[in-house]
């Protein structure tokens, strides 16, 4: 009788660990393999059809670049565009993916969401 109570809380232990992992792995499209799915020269239509439609954030400064954001769960990216040929091209990215640890730490200490590293800065 022991072995089936301590057999059965393993399986339930183990079940509630795999299904809270599982509502940890992010499954929007701004992720890390998307970010370095982009390169340079790309149109803004080829980042949609990877990232799908940005964030309502744009921002347009004085060199002429364009800015774009998407967002989703913890994780950011910007692409910075401008105007070639009458078309937006991507001229650079940045994208913010904080670890697991990393998330904990900012829920712990109150912090902002975007708390991760930066991984490519490009102009």
């Amino acid at each position: 009788m022991k072995r089936c109570l301590l057999l059965i809380g393993c399986v339930v232990f183990t079940a509630s660990t795999v299904v809270f992992a599982w509502g940890l792995i992010p499954s929007h499209p701004v992720k890390r393999a998307n970010f370095e799915r982009i390169q340079d020269g790309m149109t803004l239509e080829d980042v949609i059809a990877i990232l799908g439609q940005p964030d309502d954030c744009a921002v347009m400064d004085e060199s002429a670049v364009e800015t774009k954001r998407w967002s989703g769960g913890p994780n950011l990216i910007d692409i910075n565009l401008v105007y070639d040929e009458n078309k937006l091209v991507v001229r650079g990215k940045i994208g913010v993916f904080p670890t697991f640890w990393e998330r904990i730490e900012d829920w712990w200490n109150g912090r902002d969401q975007f708390g991760g590293k930066r991984l490519k800065s490009a102009e």
